[in-house]
């Protein structure tokens, strides 16, 4: 387990109503999703004091440290919204600071850390998912 998640920060968080259940169902599809393609997980909804990112991956064949923001949609006829929209400049800048503060509080100086987005879209009984490598990059 991570050394930066604390107990302090690693408090359940009451997620109640539809939208938190299709988030938490998007985040199963996502982890599912990484596991197929290769990636250990090394935490699941990790809280920091900068903020909570939903997956912290190790790639096994390189040993990246991946962090996932899941973000997952109910597509309608007529949605033209994307789901990777939802990462806004803010909450770029905060899973930037994630990434650092998880680097230093680990050990991870000399690692690769990137941070992907993962949007995980139903649509009826269909589930598709697009990987967005790299998605989120510093200066």
């Amino acid at each position: 387990m991570l050394r930066a998640i604390t107990s302090r920060f690693a408090r359940r968080w009451r997620r109640t109503g539809a939208h938190h259940d299709l988030g938490t169902r998007g985040e199963m599809e996502g982890e599912r999703y990484m596991r197929e393609r290769g990636f250990r997980v090394l935490a699941r909804n990790a809280k920091t004091p900068r903020g909570e990112v939903d997956l912290v991956l190790e790639e096994r064949e390189s040993g990246m440290i991946v962090l996932v923001e899941v973000k997952t949609r109910v597509v309608e006829e007529g949605s033209a919204f994307a789901g990777e929209r939802a990462v806004n400049r803010t909450k770029r800048r905060r899973l930037l600071g994630i990434a650092e503060h998880l680097r230093r509080a680990n050990g991870w100086l000399e690692r690769p850390i990137r941070i992907d987005i993962l949007v995980v879209e139903k649509e009826n009984s269909e589930v598709r998912i697009r990987h967005l490598a790299d998605a989120v990059r510093g200066r």
